[in-house]
């Protein structure tokens, strides 16, 4: 959705909500919502592979409506590097400062080919689990940051970081402890 290029010549304005000498009037300086206010659809987006951010997405599915100022989208589901993605979010902008809540869920994820693909780096391996549960407000990051309360859960099984020998790490601090020599 692109809202509409709003022409006011009369007021010395551009379509971007810059002022006559190149400053961003009042207006333009916190979110505007009015058009998501306005936003009248109902839909379902589906892709049988997708990529968003380099990280690769398959059997996408997400069902959007909109209606006098609530925005959901629920479900959402995907499935990713070997395990799934499943969720829901609410955006709520029918008053002055809009309402969010997500609840997102990740399981069964393979750690190391999403790291390579997001971050270049793919030194942890193992499967990750994640849920979220949040809920925030405010029309600007610092009003969200404020707000933002909930719950996140991260579980991370049969996981290694490549390089690191873990276990001979434990073996030498319990060495360590028992005054014994360490291992080479």
């Amino acid at each position: 959705y692109l809202a509409p290029k709003q022409a006011s010549k009369r007021r010395g304005r551009g379509a971007a909500g810059k002022g006559k000498k190149g400053r961003r009037s009042k207006s333009a300086k916190k979110g505007s919502f009015q058009g998501l206010r306005n936003l009248n659809m109902k839909g379902t987006l589906r892709a049988k592979r997708a990529k968003v951010s380099d990280l690769r997405l398959q059997d996408v599915r997400l069902k959007v409506s909109a209606k006098n100022g609530v925005i959901r989208l629920n479900p959402m589901t995907a499935k990713l590097y070997r395990g799934s993605f499943s969720g829901n979010s609410i955006m709520d902008v029918r008053s002055k400062r809009p309402r969010i809540e997500v609840h997102y869920q990740l399981n069964g994820v393979q750690a190391s080919p999403l790291l390579k693909d997001l971050t270049d780096s793919d030194r942890i391996s193992g499967l990750a689990q994640f849920k979220a549960d949040l809920k925030m407000s405010g029309d600007n990051a610092a009003q969200i940051k404020r707000s933002l309360n909930g719950k996140t859960q991260f579980t991370f099984r049969n996981g290694a970081l490549k390089g690191v020998n873990i276990a001979q790490m434990i073996r030498n601090a319990y060495n360590l402890i028992q005054l014994r020599p360490m291992e080479p």
